[in-house]
């Protein structure tokens, strides 16, 4: 159910690499930034303060400044990375520094 409603924003959630999917499709519907999401992953509990509703996601606001994840499509993080999948060619990951 959440992979359809991520197929559905699909707009909003432009410029996200397929191994980065799950942190924009997790069951309990919230995002967590990428450094966080490997904290939770090793066992480490989150504050309620690391866990996002979905509309952070390329607001033009750096929610994550520690890696960028929230903002893929935007170039309001310096760290972070657009997935670009240059179809007729190979894929790439450029900054999102890069972006306009």
């Amino acid at each position: 159910q959440h992979w359809k409603f991520i197929q559905s924003m699909a707009p909003e959630f432009r410029g996200i690499a397929p191994e980065d999917l799950p942190l924009y499709a997790r069951e309990d519907g919230i995002f967590v930034c990428r450094e966080d999401a490997d904290k939770e992953a090793s066992g480490s509990q989150l504050l309620a303060s690391k866990k996002l509703p979905l509309s952070v996601v390329n607001d033009d606001f750096c929610d994550c400044p520690g890696d960028g994840s929230d903002e893929p499509g935007t170039a309001a993080c310096s760290q972070g990375r657009f997935y670009c999948r240059n179809v007729g060619s190979a894929p790439q990951t450029i900054p999102t520094s890069l972006l306009n």
